[in-house]
């Protein structure tokens, strides 16, 4: 008869992949012995050192055939993954539109061996609205109202170009419609030559001016933001830079007394700052004394430089049909910091500066009751192989709209400030004013509704106690507290996640409740076109900084 069968089915059948032998020697070889017909088995003889043999092994038929069918099964399926990634990973499925054009060789002399060779990446997105505005019964001889929309085009458009043409010159272009840093935008086409060459270098468009420490000029300084040619030679021991550029600038005004200096800034209502502040999970996935132990941020490299990763990045599973793979870089652990709040039951991480790409987050959660137990521990997203599982909390550029699941994990309730301002520095208000008539004499800071008047600034949360005395009573002033005021992050934060699309009140310590915001602004936060919010905004935000030191801050960058 034949024999029992071993625990665990097959493994005698199918040679040992999981733990290495000791000694190289020392292989399991099975071999098929004997198909018995009338019990429908197989028996296989394992031997090891080619000379000794295990006690023989039974097992059923059908089964093992079933089972080596799966095993196949599993083995190729993960086969191709892997190759497709290392596919990926080696720019065979390679993104963006590349371009290659031989060159005569009569010009290998002058840009060197090979072609031009240029990639070019990015998207352009163009959006149309309409919008129809009229009276219904209202006519008037001067006056002609007509229902056809006012038609609005916004285009939006971020590309790099970046190659070589030969081996000498070097082509790097970016270009982002949407950044408010114009040196990010930048053009740059490099010469370099050979060794012996008596024209080392040429630079064109985006370039800097080092001068170094010399005999007569007791310092060295570095000159960037530049705009022009600049060209290096070398004869012998003499070196020449010679460089024509421009610097741009515009001009501010500001007014400077004995006592100090102070200056207005406006802030409009859509102009919150974007991509510092995301939640690390959606509502009712984390109780209130949850404390996240461990967190990685990538965020997505539209570059694809050299140091870039692939990675997976999906919503809520891995394995989901919209799951992306992205070139990514890891973000340095000194550039965000998370909190747990379990007063509020918020969880998230504070970026240092904004983030404008695909984010995607690697975390382990303690779980813990209401007494402190813990529970047990999380892993969200997955380190298992090279290619990781990363949770996306803020989706791709073109991807990113109200519509996408993603979008109510960024906080658009904190505005900038300079850091380090204290609140007498800031002499902070909130008017309700259209765009172009900010420090206009109507404009006001405060709402009247029911014969009562009441700051914006109370309305919206930012003053609920005396910083006198502490009480909860309203001062008119900005609260000195951290939850709405975080100079150290160069934020200020409203309670409400929409503060000028909220229904919100607060109520003081005499019981006292503040009045509802009357005019809301739902779109600045819900829109189909960056261009909707500005036409919508009904609000902004004056700081009037006021400093009294021998030290004045000009809040100024790029200052030429």
């Amino acid at each position: 008869s034949p024999y029992d069968d071993n625990v665990p089915p097959f493994s005698a059948a199918i040679g040992s992949k999981t733990f290495g032998a000791l000694v190289p020697g020392f292989g399991l070889h099975p071999q098929l012995d004997k198909a018995d017909f009338e019990h429908q088995a197989l028996r296989f003889r394992t031997y090891y050192y080619r000379t000794y043999e295990l006690v023989p092994v039974s097992v059923d038929a059908h089964a093992f055939v079933d089972y080596r069918g799966r095993i196949y099964q599993d083995h190729h399926l993960s086969e191709l993954f892997v190759n497709d990634i290392k596919a990926y990973s080696e720019g065979k499925k390679r993104s963006g539109l590349s371009v290659g054009i031989a060159l005569p060789k009569r010009f290998d002399q002058m840009f060197g061996e090979g072609g031009a060779n240029l990639k070019v990446s990015g998207y352009r997105r163009i959006s149309f609205s309409g919008r129809s505005q009229w009276t219904d019964g209202v006519t008037s001889p001067n006056i002609r109202q007509s229902k056809f929309p006012s038609l609005n085009m916004e285009q939006v458009s971020r590309f790099d170009i970046t190659g070589t043409i030969g081996s000498k010159i070097t082509v790097s272009v970016s270009q982002d419609s949407q950044t408010d840093i114009p040196l990010a935008n930048r053009i740059q086409l490099r010469y370099h030559g050979d060794e012996d060459d008596i024209l080392q270098t040429i630079e064109a468009g985006n370039t800097n001016l080092s001068l170094p420490n010399t005999r007569f000029v007791g310092y060295s300084s570095r000159i960037q933001g530049l705009f022009g040619l600049k060209a290096e030679a070398q004869l012998g021991n003499l070196r020449l830079t010679s460089i024509l550029s421009q610097e741009k600038g515009s001009s501010e005004r500001a007014s400077i007394t004995a006592s100090g200096e102070e200056s207005a800034r406006y802030i409009r209502d859509y102009q919150y700052a974007e991509g510092r502040i995301f939640d690390l999970g959606y509502p009712g996935e984390f109780n209130p004394n949850d404390s996240v132990r461990q967190l990685y941020i990538y965020k997505q490299d539209i570059r694809e430089s050299d140091s870039s990763i692939v990675h997976r990045f999906y919503v809520d599973s891995a394995n989901e049909p919209g799951a992306k793979l992205l070139h990514s870089l890891q973000v340095p652990q000194d550039q965000y910091q998370w909190l747990d709040d379990p007063t509020t039951n918020q969880h998230y991480v504070v970026f240092n500066s904004t983030q404008r790409d695909a984010l995607g987050i690697w975390m382990e959660v303690a779980r813990y009751d209401d007494n402190f137990n813990l529970l047990r521990v999380d892993t969200i997203g997955s380190q298992a192989s090279d290619t990781f599982n990363l949770r996306l909390i803020r989706a791709e550029t073109q991807d990113y709209f109200p519509s996408h699941k993603t979008w109510n994990l960024m906080w658009r309730n904190c505005y900038s400030i300079p850091r380090g301002a204290s609140v007498e520095d800031l002499n902070l208000k909130i008017f309700k004013g259209l765009p172009g008539r900010e420090g206009a004499p109507e404009v006001l800071d405060y709402q009247e509704s029911g014969g009562a008047t009441q700051k914006y600034i109370t309305i919206l949360g930012l003053d609920q106690y005396n910083d006198g005395t502490g009480r909860k009573v309203p001062d008119n002033v900005l609260d000195e507290r951290r939850e709405v005021f975080r100079p150290d992050w160069g934020l200020i934060i409203f309670p409400s996640r929409t503060p000028f699309d909220t229904t919100r009140t607060f109520t003081d310590a005499d019981g006292k409740q503040t009045q509802r915001l009357l005019v809301r602004v739902p779109t600045i936060y819900n829109f189909t076109s960056p261009s909707q919010k500005s036409q919508n905004s009904q609000y902004y935000i004056q700081l009037s900084s006021r400093s009294r030191s021998s030290s004045i801050r000009l809040n100024r960058a790029n200052i030429i």
